[in-house]
């Protein structure tokens, strides 16, 4: 969540306060035309951060996979290979490493927003505050809690999602 708060905040365009209110409210819904630019009457109960992240925790119905944001940076390639043994449970995938290798370099972050800077991007969203769509792909690597938040809402957000934060072992 010390890394989702600089995103929420650059996605919705809110300061760190408004993403903080915003992570930690329960009752949080998103509606179609808030997040993705055409209203299809589409609604999402996000919940807090916790919340969310309970509800794909806790799904009853399908086998998932949890892959952490910084799995994914630190080793793209190892994480799509565990994504694809995990679907090879389901399905038949035949893939090679030229394949993956191919797969990581064209889906890495610069590619990514290129592509979005070039084509646009579905889930860019709008912002009323700058009139504008804000870029999806906006920091990367970049986006590094140890450098964007203070101590205090560091803090804050440790508190908040404690028992989640240990349990993915972020503290």
């Amino acid at each position: 969540p010390r890394n989702v708060i600089t995103s929420v905040g650059n996605h919705y365009s809110m300061n760190i306060k408004e993403s903080y209110n915003f992570m930690i409210n329960k009752n949080k819904i998103l509606v179609q035309d808030k997040w993705g630019g055409d209203n299809f009457g589409i609604s999402e109960v996000l919940g807090s951060w916790s919340d969310h992240y309970k509800s794909w925790k806790n799904m009853n119905f399908a086998p998932i996979l949890n892959i952490k944001y910084e799995d994914l940076i630190n080793d793209t390639k190892k994480s799509l290979i565990e994504i694809i043994n995990f679907l090879q449970r389901f399905t038949e995938i035949k893939i090679d490493n030229e394949k993956i290798s191919k797969t990581v370099e064209s889906c890495n972050f610069e590619n990514l927003r290129k592509m979005e800077k070039n084509e646009g991007f579905f889930e860019a969203a709008y912002s009323e505050k700058l009139n504008k769509k804000v870029n999806f792909f906006h920091l990367g690597k970049k986006n590094n809690w140890k450098n964007l938040l203070d101590q205090e809402m560091e803090k804050k957000i440790r508190e908040a999602f404690h028992y989640e934060m240990k349990e993915l072992k972020y503290i």
